[in-house]
């Protein structure tokens, strides 16, 4: 239950909601040594690397480009820990490539380098990140992965990619302040989780700004996205044609919080294309996703979803559906945008249709 505490009621009306966060974690943790002391320990046990003696803790410091919101340094001066807070905002484009290449990470002693998101956003942003680190170029490879009790990590040599949620981070804080009886802490650490359950809300009715209700900029974006699904799937139709790609007695199907159209590939292979609020909200990387139902004949892989999900890094299963993110190319003109993102679905076909076109469907 979202408590109503009077940061959660003020700063969405009057300010951006991760920055305020990010101050209102330095101000709980820089005038507490014991308590930062506790979190840091506490993390350093979850994700696996040694403990370090907790000393300056400052906000949003760091390159031009690449400006972690809490820089965590040990009593040696070096940065030790690097934490990233976000609501419903995507990566930055530093993230988390810039972040690990940080010259005040370390590569001699162990460090990490944590994103803190609501709860129902860990999967979905680990996955972004994990997606990030294998693009060509980075000269980052992740190792001993560990992503199945909720608070996921990665190794990338001495630094440690890890991604928790703000209830793990406000509880731990919690339990160290009472501990301690840190009362102050306690309220500040209430107020703050007031905040991070109203943003982590998803059904939150966020009060408008005036600068947001004038932009015109947010409808010429939203009908951009829109244009751009009938021209993906024209371009798939007429330029990749070997793959039999069809929107031939399909129609274009739109609701409250999806607009798109189904289309047909390799004959046995159908999905639906288009931009999905819901899923974006949710899970972030793209407004634009494949979606198939995988209980219809039209899918191609009827009754094997969880086979479907496996063949793709990024898909997830949500309310029994498939859903691969379609990204789309960035600083690029549309034609390129459209080009791309149709390669990406041929692919997307291609492999589905290798793994199941042959396969016959379960009695």
């Amino acid at each position: 239950m979202t408590a109503d505490t009077l940061l959660a009621r003020l700063v969405p009306k009057v300010a951006a909601p991760e920055p305020a966060a990010t101050l209102a974690m330095e101000c709980i943790l820089s005038p507490f040594p014991a308590v930062a002391q506790g979190l840091v320990d506490d993390v350093a046990k979850r994700v696996g690397t040694e403990p370090f003696k907790v000393g300056r803790i400052r906000a949003e410091v760091g390159e031009k480009d690449a400006r972690p919101d809490l820089t965590v340094h040990d009593a040696d001066g070096q940065v030790r820990l690097l934490i990233e807070n976000k609501f419903w905002a995507g990566l930055t484009e530093a993230q988390p490539v810039k972040y690990l290449h940080l010259r005040a990470l370390p590569d001699n002693v162990p460090s990490t380098l944590l994103f803190v998101v609501p709860g129902s956003r860990v999967p979905g942003v680990w996955r972004e990140l994990k997606h990030r680190c294998s693009r060509p170029g980075t000269g980052i490879k992740l190792k001993n992965e560990c992503a199945g009790d909720g608070f996921p990590r990665a190794q990338a040599g001495a630094r440690t990619l890890a991604v928790t949620s703000w209830r793990y981070v406000l509880e731990t804080l919690e339990r160290i302040a009472r501990a301690g009886d840190h009362k102050p802490v306690e309220a500040d650490v209430a107020q703050l989780r007031g905040l991070t359950d109203q943003m982590s809300n998803q059904d939150v009715f966020l009060p408008l700004r005036e600068e947001e209700a004038g932009d015109v900029r947010v409808a010429q974006r939203m009908n951009n996205y829109v244009d751009l699904i009938e021209r993906i799937v024209e371009r798939l139709v007429h330029h990749h044609h070997h793959d039999g790609f069809s929107k031939k007695g399909l129609r274009p199907i739109h609701g409250w919080k999806y607009s798109g159209r189904y289309f047909r590939a390799h004959d046995v292979i159908g999905g639906w294309i288009g931009i999905r609020l819901d899923v974006w909200l949710r899970h972030g990387v793209s407004p634009l996703w494949w979606k198939s139902a995988p209980n219809h004949e039209f899918s191609g892989f009827k009754g094997k979803i969880r086979d479907a999900e496996m063949l793709f890094d990024d898909a997830v299963v949500w309310n029994n559906e498939l859903l691969i993110p379609i990204r789309l190319a960035v600083g690029v003109e549309r034609d390129r945008v459209i080009q791309d993102a149709a390669a990406q679905i041929a692919k997307i076909a291609r492999r589905l249709n290798e793994a199941f076109a042959e396969a016959p469907a379960p009695e």
